[in-house]
């Protein structure tokens, strides 16, 4: 027989097997109640309860949502969830071949209405001759968004996004693979999370995708940063498919 712990714990990171949950500061390994069947699984920054049968703790009901992120995937016809209770949305694109104004757009259409702060992060701009052209689309596309530029291996430039970032919040990465969220989250969070070389010749500034699951990480001041993979299709959820993207009912009690 299953007992409730009596603590919410927030869903640190998402894998094929599970989730991780850090409960007061410890990370939990927990699987999903079989209620959930079905229905919208927990996602990263996620507030949920836990239950505890024999050794294994168990995902039984999540607490409402302020927000929810997610894409939907026209091959699988299916939502895949990205992140919960996020503060910031900021979109990482490079100063080459990758920028793309539309592809830009498209991130911030997964925002919807949703009461969730939206920022572009510009990257590689020391590898860059003349980041004119890039800045100049963005100011006159996104007038209302805030834009840093950066060399995402520098700290100073990466602490840049602290001036937006309050202490306590949580900032959600997206972007193409290679853009360098993964570099920013290492600078940010002092942790030496895999990355690999860009690649040389005709494809040169152009990174290669390393992340494979979606995980938040603490940083040293306070914040929040989530990680996820590289996103190739960017599709908002169509409003008519039947899924809960914003609250969950407490059913399972």
């Amino acid at each position: 027989m299953g007992y409730n712990i009596g603590v919410r714990g927030q869903v640190v990171d998402v894998a094929k097997t599970g989730y991780g949950v850090n409960m007061e500061g410890t990370r939990i390994f927990c699987i999903i109640n079989n209620s959930f069947r079905g229905e919208s699984p927990p996602v990263v920054g996620d507030w949920v309860e836990i239950s505890k049968v024999e050794d294994q703790f168990f995902i039984i009901d999540f607490n409402e949502r302020k927000n929810f992120l997610g894409r939907y995937d026209p091959y699988k016809n299916r939502v895949q969830g990205l992140a919960a209770n996020v503060d910031w949305m900021i979109v990482v694109t490079s100063a080459n071949r990758e920028f793309s104004v539309n592809r830009i757009n498209r991130f911030f259409t997964l925002a919807g209405q949703q009461q969730i702060n939206l920022a572009i992060i510009l990257t590689k701009i020391d590898l860059c001759k003349d980041i004119t052209k890039f800045t100049k689309d963005l100011e006159d596309e996104f007038p209302d968004v805030p834009i840093i530029k950066m060399n995402a291996l520098t700290e100073k430039e990466v602490h840049k996004i602290y001036d937006l970032v309050g202490e306590g919040e949580s900032v959600l990465l997206v972007g193409s693979s290679g853009v360098g969220k993964t570099t920013i989250i290492n600078t940010m969070t002092g942790l030496q999370l895999r990355t690999l070389p860009t690649k040389t010749g005709k494809f040169q500034d152009h990174g290669k995708h390393t992340t494979s699951a979606r995980t938040l990480y603490p940083t040293d001041n306070g914040r929040k940063v989530i990680d996820i993979p590289g996103i190739k299709i960017v599709e908002p959820i169509p409003e008519n498919m039947n899924y809960i993207k914003a609250t969950r009912k407490e059913r399972f009690r």
